[in-house]
């Protein structure tokens, strides 16, 4: 599966969650019904929590309102309904429920979690 969209998730995947990244790029090119293992709720305090914001980030964010009509890689990760795509973060944002969007591969990415809280995850062009 080493589309582009996969290769920008796991970009994502070894910036933010380098403890992760090996199982979830397994998991990534195996079946869709295994994806829901990736959810962020699962893994929420792995997260490096120097380079997360607090929950309930949001459009509005200096960071995203800028790039909302851009395109992203979301991945929804949920029991039923996983799926892996291309689109703009306006629509990525309120879609994926459960899982991630990453708006720069390995530098600025969302970690979406099903009860309505999200981390913006950033890293310094250092």
């Amino acid at each position: 599966m080493e589309n582009p969209a996969a290769i920008d998730m796991i970009t994502m995947f070894e910036a933010f969650f380098p403890e992760h990244a090996a199982r979830w790029k397994y998991l990534l090119n195996r079946s869709v019904s295994k994806w829901h293992k990736m959810a962020p709720y699962r893994h929420w305090f792995s997260i490096d929590q120097s380079a997360s914001m607090p929950p309930d980030i949001d459009l509005s964010h200096p960071l995203l309102n800028e790039r909302r009509r851009l395109d992203v890689v979301a991945l929804r990760c949920t029991q039923k309904g996983s799926w892996l795509k291309e689109m703009p973060l306006e629509e990525a944002y309120p879609s994926v429920v459960e899982g991630y969007i990453s708006v720069i591969p390995g530098k600025l990415a969302l970690a979406v979690n099903h009860e309505g809280g999200s981390w913006l995850l950033t890293k310094s062009s250092s």
